[in-house]
């Protein structure tokens, strides 16, 4: 009797109800299938190659020579010699990479009727990859090479008087070499259900 009953009443409600809400209402209702990837893929290659050479070669010289039958005075005698070399070289690589990725899934709600309803499929799948190469090569090279002379010659048959006699030199050099390497990488990754 009881049983009779129920199939009364469903018999009476699918009666009542549209044919459209009959299609996924009466049994269980499917939720509905959401899925999202997303890929990232970053490279960056760097080389940078710097080189600086400098050569000096310098000859400075002071020979003055008397040749005389009386008497030889020198006065004063000087080679003076300054030198500066300078060979600099620089190589610099930055690199920077940044990815980012955001993702939010938001399931449909949906009204069930005579049955349960089943959940909605979420899938998030993410990928990032990133890869950086840097090479970097400097080479800086100063070469020099100085004489410096003085070298007086007096010949006299007399006196010989003969002043101040200075070689003076003075060199400088310099080789500098630089190579630097910088490199940020950031990733950010957000994922979100509801």
């Amino acid at each position: 009797m009881r049983s009779t009953s129920i199939a009364a009443l469903a018999s009476a409600v699918a009666l009542a109800l549209p044919a459209t809400a009959m299609a996924g209402t009466p049994g269980g209702s499917g939720g509905s299938g959401q899925a999202q990837i997303n890929s990232q893929w970053s490279e960056t290659l760097q080389a940078a190659e710097s080189e600086a050479e400098a050569k000096q070669h310098a000859v400075n010289g002071n020979a003055p020579v008397n040749v005389a039958h009386g008497n030889v005075t020198d006065g004063n005698n000087a080679a003076n010699q300054n030198l500066e070399n300078e060979a600099e070289s620089s190589a610099n690589n930055n690199a920077k990479t940044t990815q980012e990725n955001t993702q939010k899934q938001t399931a449909p709600s949906s009204t069930c009727l005579l049955g349960g309803c089943g959940g909605s499929g979420q899938a998030q799948l993410n990928c990032q990859s990133s890869e950086t190469q840097q090479a970097a090569s400097s080479s800086a090279e100063a070469n020099q090479n100085a004489v410096n002379a003085n070298v007086p010659v007096n010949i006299a048959g007399g006196n010989i008087t003969g002043g101040n006699n200075a070689a003076n030199q003075t060199l400088n050099n310099e080789a500098e070499s630089s190579a630097n390497n910088t490199a940020t990488t950031t990733q950010n990754n957000s994922q979100s259900q509801s």
